[in-house]
């Protein structure tokens, strides 16, 4: 059957209405459920005014705030409902919990609360810990772009590690903050949004949802029974579609906030680990951010070293979960005839669980060539199995663990990149086409492509969209 170009312009417009209809569903179960509270200006001079007087009433707190009568009650709605202060009819009451005495420390160092407001609240909730751009834009939902601006402006409070960024050690009030904020407004919500990336959603909720269980609400499926204070929720995800067990699994590490219900995730990993791809587990967790958590589960199950030791049990506890554990890292020793260059190659690129944590021996105990690591990297038909962004942040997360530097790193993404796109330019493609296929941030693309037209190996085409392909 042939199709016009006027047909298929038809039957593209009625799949894309169709694809922007259950998007739009999505975004409406979103907009209803994910309600996380922000701080505005008016909130931040009602609590400055509480601190100064501690006790009010509305109409010496509507003469000294200048800002409309609703505006006021939202807030003081807004602020009774996180627990700051406690309104008894015209009474105003600063509260005395953990939360309001993080604010006051902030208050006490005459911190700037601007920063505190909007959307800039969740961009340093983000970097509690190492993130990057197109990584905070994912955790947050908001767009690259902005959050370029919002990391420009909050910059005196934050640290930069080549292309990470995470709030200043120092500023351990901010820190401390942020999270008694993050408890009290997932408190607030009921519903916590998690991640959101072309309208994805995991969803914590006591109430029921129109969305696909997963995480810890599916674990009795496989076998495993969580402690009570996993299942004081239900865990979502959103579109609704079928989920394999490797994303439940990363979901559920997504969901974790304490050395209990982490340990329920350890629990699932070691009944079920057979049936697992790992290599699925890895592209999962590096997409929900759970990466350095994911490693840091294979040190400890293999007696190595972590690095949020606070989310894990240590003692009889931990001893257990190794003799369990056992099983899982029986394959370390494939490679140990190869020299260290050869192993450390290998095992970058390996499925096998735990094979970064032979690379990190590796990266301790000797200076690899790089120079010849670089050049097998390039002759290495495997890495057109793993996503080169995928082997990229492998390579960061050992930096960070080991506190080396690995040299290679930023030359190899640019040639693993550049050859990832010339194998997709055998037709016409556009920037779009191309970020989803190869999951990398789009300026990067743009980048290169733009490079490699001023080159000659590229052609650029002036259709709407622009599109490339092979000169």
């Amino acid at each position: 059957m042939i199709i016009d170009d006027s047909e298929w312009a038809v039957l593209k417009s009625q799949i894309e209405r169709r694809k922007k209809v259950a998007t739009e569903e999505v975004k409406d179960v979103a907009k209803e459920t994910l309600s996380r509270p922000t701080l505005n200006e008016t909130d931040i001079e009602i609590i400055k005014l509480m601190f100064q007087e501690n006790q009010t009433n509305l109409k010496n707190l509507r003469e000294k705030i200048e800002k409309s009568r609703i505006s006021i009650y939202h807030s003081l709605k807004k602020l009774s409902q996180l627990l700051i202060i406690d309104k008894n009819r015209s009474n105003v009451i600063l509260q005395d919990n953990e939360l309001v005495g993080r604010l006051k420390n902030l208050y006490d160092k005459k911190f700037n609360f601007h920063y505190l407001t909007g959307e800039r609240v969740f961009i340093l909730l983000s970097l509690l810990q190492w993130r990057r751009i197109e990584q905070i834009a994912n955790e947050t939902g908001i767009s690259e772009s902005s959050v370029y601006k919002y990391v420009d402006e909050l910059e005196k409070l934050i640290e930069k590690s080549d292309s990470d960024y995470r709030i200043n050690q120092r500023n351990s009030e901010l820190i401390d903050f942020l999270r008694s904020f993050d408890k009290k407004a997932n408190e607030y919500s009921d519903i916590v949004y998690e991640y959101k990336s072309d309208y994805e959603f995991l969803i914590k909720s006591r109430e029921k949802l129109n969305a696909t269980l997963t995480a810890f609400s599916r674990f009795h499926e496989f076998g495993v029974e969580c402690s009570q204070n996993s299942n004081k929720y239900r865990y979502y995800y959103l579109p609704k579609r079928k989920l394999g067990i490797e994303e439940i699994f990363v979901h559920s590490l997504k969901f974790s906030n304490d050395r209990g219900v982490l340990l329920n995730c350890m629990n699932f990993l070691i009944k079920n680990w057979k049936r697992m791809d790992f290599s699925i587990i890895e592209k999962n967790s590096n997409k929900f951010n759970t990466l350095d958590l994911w490693f840091d589960i294979l040190a400890y199950l293999n007696s190595g070293e972590v690095i949020n030791s606070e989310m894990f049990h240590e003692g009889s506890v931990r001893e257990k979960l190794i003799r369990e554990a056992k099983p899982i890292f029986s394959n370390l020793e494939k490679y140990n005839s190869l020299s260290s260059d050869d192993i450390f190659l290998k095992m970058s690129l390996s499925p096998i669980p735990g094979s970064l944590l032979k690379c990190k021996e590796i990266l301790n105990n000797s200076i690899p060539n790089w120079d010849y690591i670089y050049k097998r990297y390039m002759e290495e038909q495997k890495i057109s199995e793993i996503n080169c962004k995928l082997l990229i942040n492998r390579l960061i997360t050992l930096e960070k663990r080991t506190g080396k530097i690995i040299p290679i790193k930023n030359k190899l993404y640019r040639s693993l990149l550049k050859n990832s796109i010339l194998n997709l330019l055998t037709g016409r493609r556009t920037v779009n086409e191309l970020r989803d296929k190869l999951e990398c941030p789009e300026y990067r693309i743009r980048n290169l492509l733009n490079k490699m037209v001023r080159e000659g190996i590229v052609e650029k085409f002036d259709t709407d969209p622009i599109s490339f392909k092979i000169a």
